[in-house]
Parts: structure tokens; sequence; C-alpha cells
């Protein structure tokens, strides 16, 4: 009953309101009432316990005990050595190369301050692919800190971070002295291992950071002269490569500047035309010798997205290949204990200028996709021919992703037919079969 009714009621009987009545008015007004406070007290209830069991949820998502890493260390161990210093929100703020393995791993690189410590290592975990130490070995990673407390919480985080990672290892090796936490155990060692006359007992009084200083001044000078070394031979190097790219630069203005001429002078003067197809041609070999104004008309429509796809192409790939170049030769000096010079080992020099205007291979009025695997197999052919000279673990790798490209096309049934049946697909790839078989 709502409460219109009960007021109509009120007015009908308020002449001869008596207790019987008054008694049977409210008997109806009651339950409604009562209802109602219930139902808010309900609804109270209710807020509250959802309350209390989202804190209570809330609490029980979060750990027992926050990672802290307050004047944490982690040395990250392949061959190559490198020590992280970590600050207390889990960010790099310094790292060191222990070893010269670790210059030349540091030297491909670019590590940044103030960012999360496992991004960091992550990137040492994927550079030390390209240079082949983990084909057979593992990444171990020592956590090292002071609080013997800080470092198990720490190590239990790096465990939990890399646990799908098979090629990570976090040292776990409980340490079997009093006092002394495994991280700063394995510092002691190592130090005692390089220099036998240190004594355990003082070094065990040393903080982990000064145990780490003194680790990392081990063999600075060899460091030095390489890190040195290799700076300088990047420096050579990239202004090569940029000479070398500013040479088909300007094998790219000509290309716009002859199609311009071609373009304006089809029209007007088949002859003119012809002569400004013939510089181009100077420029590219491979281009076929057209007769007639239809068929230099059809080459035109493609012409100049093929060319300028190709020679962007071919920067990138000369950028690209230039800095595996460099990996590859640094490799091979440190392959001979950094002794010697070191001299760069690549078939991009100045006859590479000459290879990209032999190597452009049209393929009339093809699709986009059949241009693109063109080049493909061209980029495929010149790495095989410098893996073939070299055997660099490196070039092998640049190889194998570039063929692994080249399928995905195939897989993706992006190519023509034609192309693949083409005597210049089939011989890359027996070159590619023969060389990578053996």
């Amino acid at each position: 009953m709502n409460n219109r009714k009960l007021k109509k009621m009120l007015k009908a009987e308020k002449a001869y309101f008596v207790r019987d009545t008054k008694n049977r008015v409210l008997s109806c007004i009651q339950e409604p009432i009562t209802k109602r406070r219930f139902s808010f007290s309900y609804k109270l209830a209710l807020m509250g316990v959802l309350i209390v069991l989202g804190v209570i949820g809330i609490l029980q998502s979060r750990p027992d005990e926050p990672v802290n890493y307050y004047n944490s260390y982690l040395l990250i161990d392949i061959n190559p050595s490198i020590e992280f210093e970590v600050d207390n929100d889990g960010l790099l703020v310094a790292y060191t190369p222990l070893n010269e393995d670790a210059v030349v791993l540091l030297s491909g690189i670019q590590l940044t301050l103030n960012s999360p410590y496992d991004i960091e290592v992550n990137k040492i975990i994927e550079e030390a692919k390209v240079y082949g130490y983990l084909v057979d070995k593992q990444v171990t990673i020592n956590v090292i800190n002071d609080n013997q407390t800080i470092e198990t919480n720490l190590r239990q985080e790096l465990i939990e971070r890399f646990l799908n990672n098979p090629k990570v290892t976090v040292n776990e090796k409980p340490s079997n002295i009093e006092q002394i936490s495994t991280g700063k155990l394995v510092l002691i060692e190592r130090l005692l291992e390089r220099q036998p006359n240190l004594s355990f007992d003082q070094l065990s009084k040393e903080s982990v950071s000064n145990l780490t200083k003194m680790l990392s001044a081990l063999d600075q000078d060899k460091m030095r002269l390489v890190k040195e070394m290799i700076d300088q031979f990047k420096d050579e190097q990239e202004i090569e490569k940029e000479q070398l790219i500013e040479s088909i630069e300007t094998i790219e203005k000509d290309v716009k500047t002859y199609l311009k001429a071609l373009e304006k002078s089809i029209d007007e003067d088949f002859d003119e035309a012809l002569e400004n197809y013939e510089k181009l041609r100077s420029l590219f070999p491979s281009l076929e010798i057209v007769e007639s104004k239809e068929m230099l008309e059809i080459i035109i429509e493609t012409l100049e997205d093929d060319l300028e796809d190709y020679l962007e192409e071919r920067i990138d790939e000369l950028d690209n290949g230039f800095d595996m170049d460099i990996k590859s030769s640094i490799d091979s000096w440190k392959n001979l204990n950094y002794e010697g010079e070191l001299t760069i080992k690549s078939n991009y020099n100045e006859s590479f200028v000459d290879q990209v205007k032999a190597g452009f291979r049209p393929a009339q009025t093809t699709s986009k996709n059949d241009r693109a695997f063109y080049i493909l197999l061209n980029r495929l052919e010149n790495h095989l021919r410098v893996y073939e000279k070299t055997g660099s673990f490196i070039h092998r790798s640049l190889v194998q992703s570039i063929h692994s490209e080249i399928q995905s096309y195939i897989d993706s049934e992006l190519v023509s037919e034609d192309i693949l049946e083409s005597d210049y697909y089939e011989s890359v790839m027996d070159f590619y079969e023969d060389l990578m078989e053996d």
C-alpha cells in the first residue's frame, strides 16, 4: 500500500478515529517502513563487506615484501662479463665492461641509463646472440647486495622475470659462509682468482660497492685500448659508408632528372626521348633496348617506382650491411685475441656502386611484391658472397634472416610464378643451399 492510499484512508476515517482503526492503519504503514529501513541497512552492510573484501584482495595481491633494489649490482656473464648497478627503483644507473669481450659487445648496442634493468639485460642477450655467444652457452646473472634479504628478493624477481628464457640462468647457489651473501661471495672468489695475494678475511670486510670497483679496475688498460681502436675503426667506416650513400643518392638524382626529361620529350620528340632513355641505360645496363614509342611508354609506367624503390632498398642494405660487416670485422679481430690491425672485411666499397648499377633487374609491369622480392634475392646473393669469403657467424645469421623473409613471401603467395621459375631465382637458391649445407 502506497502513501497516497494511506492518506485517503486517514481522511475517510478521521471522523471516527478509534483505537482499533488506528492500530489497523498503523499495521498497514509499518510493514513498508520496516522493509525500507531493512533494505537500506542491508545495502550498507553489503557495501561494507564488499569494501573489506576489496581491500583484502588488494593486500593479498601485493607481495609480502616489496623488492628493494638499494645498492644492488648484477654481474652478467656469458664470456663477456658486464656489471650493472641498479638504483632503488630498479633502474640502471651505471654499467661497466669487465673484460675485452664485453667492450666488443657493448660497442654494438646503446644501453639506456635510467631504464628498467631487465630491458637493458635483454639488450645484452640479443646482442650476444648476434655474435654467436649463446650458441652453446648460457647467460648467468649474479645478484649482489650487502643486505642478504634485498639480494634474495631481487634474485627471486630475476628468476621470475627470466623464467621462460632457457638461455638465462640466475645463480641461486647458497653461500656456505655465514654473514656473506651468495653474490658477495662470487665477487670475493673472482677477485681472489685474479689476485691470489689478497686476503679473504680482508675482502669479506669490504662493502659490495668497493668490491665491484676493485673488480672493474682489473684489465682497465687492455679494455681502454680495445675500446679506442673500435671507436676509431667505427668512425672511419662511418665516413666511408656516408660517401657510398652519397654516391647512390647522386645516381638517384640523375635518375629523376633523366626520367623527368624522358616524360617531357616522349610526346614531343621520340628521338630525344630515346636519347634520354639511353642515359638511363648508361646507369642501368640491364634496361632493355627499345625501338618503339609504345614499348617505351610501357616501360616508363613502372620504371620510376621501380628505380626509386630499388635505390632506397640498396641504401638501406648498405646501411645495415655495413654495420654487420663492422661487427664481423670486430668479431674476427676478437678471435685473434685483439692482436694485429682491425680492418674491414666487406664488399661495401667503391665496387658496390657498380653492383648497384648492374644489379637492377626490372620485371616488366610486375607488382610491387615481385619488385621487392627481386631486391631481397639480390641482397641474399650479395651476403652469400660475403659469407662465402669470411665464414662469419654474423653474416651467416644475416643470410638466414633474409632467406626467412624470402620464404615468407613465397609461403604467403605474394610472388608470381614467373619469378619463382626464373633462372635467377633458381641460381640464388642453389647458391644458398650449397653454401649453407656446408
